[in-house]
């Protein structure tokens, strides 16, 4: 069934958002891939039980919780800025720890995507991207592998802001070996 962006239920792309540089750096890459590839975008964020818990303790579980979505919401017309129309868009706060979220995600997607750290770094989000990499390769049933794209923080301002400064990334497909950057 095709959608008035030209989408079919077939086209989707799920990204990892933490509010990082390198979370909207991925959310804008994931958007104009979304673009090119006339598909639909999941951004993903996930909510792990230390930051809930925290959350409760202050008594702020429902203000915490719109924040979130608040976040995904200003990053997505952040991101999506320049592309006319923005593509179709979900949000989602996963009760999860980031990879768990992400796995899920991938049983509805055909690409994940996530941010990584910058061209200096090797961090937090790139072993995000290797332990879902990894995770997803673990996986049983009839799910083909999903390929795992870490986008590399911005390495310019503008880059976070709409996505036109240079961005190096690195792609690994599950059960396979990671394609050099």
């Amino acid at each position: 069934m095709e959608t008035a962006h030209g989408t079919t239920d077939r086209g989707r792309i799920a990204v990892g958002f933490d509010g990082s540089p390198a979370a909207r750096a991925a959310l804008a890459w994931a958007l104009r891939e979304a673009d090119r590839r006339q598909s639909r975008v999941l951004v993903v964020t996930a909510w792990p039980t230390a930051d809930r818990a925290t959350a409760r303790r202050r008594d702020d579980l429902v203000t915490a919780r719109l924040r979130l979505q608040r976040r995904q919401r200003d990053a997505v017309a952040a991101a999506g800025a320049g592309l006319v129309p923005i593509p179709p868009v979900a949000t989602e706060v996963v009760l999860a720890d980031p990879v768990t979220a992400l796995c899920h995600a991938a049983d509805f997607a055909d690409l994940v995507v996530v941010g990584g750290g910058g061209p200096a770094t090797d961090t937090g989000a790139v072993r995000t991207g290797d332990a879902l990499t990894a995770r997803l390769a673990r996986r049983r049933g009839p799910q083909p592998p999903v390929p795992v794209v870490v986008v590399a923080a911005p390495t310019e301002p503008a880059a976070a802001e709409g996505g036109t400064g240079r961005d190096r990334q690195r792609t690994a497909t599950s059960g396979m070996a990671r394609l050099p950057g």
